[in-house]
């Protein structure tokens, strides 16, 4: 009996869809039959008529609920990579999982993957591997392309073409315009050819068997490196284990390399995003519903024992120290590896940019005086620095009287400026930090920096670091604020720092009791020129 085939992809500009096609014709060649779904969308209708994305297709179903997938015996995933991983919509997607992992409810099932890229580079392979943690959490038995029925395709360097042994793939071109060429097609097609059609195939029936064997194995030879590495008289024998195993298992621990700390931060970080999700699903079903501050007595403490800011925790830990710069209460911010600002490389600009100085410039004065960074920095309330900005640091300090919003409005007494503006006046292409304390305006200027520099057009948010106050005002609402922060997640910032501006609470301010106020530090995973994760082991 052939098994039940589901073929789930996103496409933002139709490549992913083209190759979903070519693969279902495979399978149904090899006699097979497979259903197509598309994941749902997460952008605005207004986000995608700007990234001029077409209308999606009316003929593929819309997978709203993962347990469909358990009616299936394999997958194959169509996914148009983001820095090498899965893109936002695939991560919300398999954010839904929850009760399916906790359950097994896809242990057992195989999966390949299929990919497209924007350009030439390692997204064809990286991007596959990546999915293997989330295949892996679920008990999913990857099942890779290969070079069996393929070698002539993919050794083909008559033409420029996607796909690896990890799967069939495109190249999309920097904007979308260039389609998969028949090459591309043809590999994708012999792929899904390659799925297993029959139960009583040994590929089905084996690869359960021998997945659970290699888990033995694994365990058999993490328990004998352990034994070895904590018995007295194993001396010798770690010394062969050493020798022999080298580097596929090594009995003495060191530090991590940044590579791993970026992994298990993330692991973090994505933990509390599914504990976020299924948290307000459990308690509300719709994140609209959610009030900032459920708790107001005993009997709420019971139901609801958190607040907004519980869903946005710290989770993602900073690689090196956390130190405080500026003064202690307001004003002062926690800055994510100082010593990495104060060791710049020679051969970089370190440029910092302050949104909302008032009086008080205690953090500009310490960041210019322990690093040969130049500080831009920008208030329509006052017409200069603070006091504390000290006389001989002034030749790296710039102020300009001018509002911080997202489009830019000469109109106004002072002028308001979007980010991108601003550094476009400056002749900047990059900030590596971004102090920001703007009353309520942060919303709209990191959306409009984010709309400035589009994903979807490749472009990284050209900040490596953001530390900023944010101000719950004007009826924003968990919806409101919740939607922002997963925009600012998707285009790679992390936070690695948080607390509560108390003092909110104790001047009573904007006629609030509730903490409305939250400082938060950042960090741009997705940056390749962030000095946070660079020139480190």
């Amino acid at each position: 009996m052939a098994p039940k085939i589901a073929i789930v992809y996103y496409s933002t500009y139709g490549h992913i869809r083209q190759l979903a096609d070519a693969e279902k014709a495979g399978i149904e060649k090899a006699g097979g039959t497979a259903d197509l779904y598309q994941i749902p969308e997460t952008l605005s209708e207004d986000v995608l008529a700007k990234m001029h994305a077409p209308p999606k297709p009316t003929d593929v179903p819309v997978l709203e609920d993962p347990s469909v997938l358990a009616e299936y015996d394999a997958f194959l995933l169509g996914i148009p990579t983001r820095y090498g991983n899965f893109p936002a919509q695939w991560k919300t997607f398999w954010d839904k999982t929850g009760k399916q992992w906790a359950t097994g409810g896809f242990f057992g099932k195989l999966a390949g993957v299929f990919i497209s890229t924007g350009t030439l580079g390692g997204g064809q392979e990286s991007t596959a591997i990546a999915s293997l943690s989330t295949l892996t959490h679920h008990g999913i038995i990857y099942v890779p392309l290969g070079y069996a029925k393929t070698f002539g395709q993919l050794s083909n360097l008559e033409e420029i073409h996607g796909g690896s042994p990890w799967g069939a793939g495109t190249f999309a071109g920097g904007d979308g315009s260039r389609q998969p060429t028949k090459l591309e097609l043809e590999i994708a097609t012999l792929q899904g050819e390659q799925v297993p059609f029959n139960d009583d195939d040994d590929r089905m029936a084996a690869n359960p068997r021998r997945f659970i064997q290699m888990l033995w194995l694994a365990a058999g030879l993490l328990f004998t490196i352990a034994f070895l590495h904590t018995s007295p008289a194993g001396g010798h024998a770690k010394a062969w284990v050493s020798d022999k195993v080298g580097q596929y298992a090594s009995v003495d621990s060191s530090r991590l390399s940044m590579k791993d700390h970026m992994a298990r931060a993330e692991a973090s970080w994505a933990k509390t995003v599914k504990q976020r999700h299924d948290m307000i699903v459990a308690d509300y079903g719709d994140v609209s519903k959610m009030p900032l501050f459920p708790t107001t007595d005993s009997a709420s403490y019971h139901i609801h024992p958190y607040t907004i800011w519980d869903f946005t925790p710290a989770s993602y830990g900073c690689p090196h120290e956390i130190e405080r710069v500026g003064r202690m209460g307001d004003g002062g911010k926690w800055v994510c590896g100082m010593s990495r600002y104060v060791d710049f490389p020679a051969d970089r600009q370190c440029i910092i940019y302050s949104f909302g100085v008032r009086d008080e410039s205690s953090f500009e004065n310490e960041m210019l005086s322990r690093t040969n960074c130049t500080v831009w920095a920008y208030d329509f309330s006052v017409v200069d620095f603070g006091e504390q900005l000290e006389t001989w640091n002034r030749d790296r300090a710039h102020f300009l009287q001018a509002g911080i919003a997202g489009k830019t409005d000469r109109t106004k007494n002072p002028p308001f400026y979007s980010i991108a503006e601003l550094m476009k006046m400056n002749n900047h292409e990059y900030i590596d930090i971004l102090k920001m304390d703007i009353e309520f305006a942060e919303f709209e200027a990191m959306d409009g920096l984010s709309d400035d520099f589009p994903l979807a057009q490749g472009l990284e948010l050209p900040i490596g670091q953001l530390m900023v106050e944010i101000h719950f005002f004007n009826g924003l609402t968990s919806k409101n604020y919740l939607d922002w922060w997963e925009r600012l997640e998707a285009r790679g910032l992390r936070p690695t720092w948080t607390e509560p501006n108390l003092l909110a609470v104790t001047m009573n301010l904007a006629g609030s009791k509730d903490p409305i106020l939250a400082e938060y530090t950042l960090i741009n995973a997705h940056d390749k020129r962030n000095i946070i994760f660079g020139n480190v082991d």
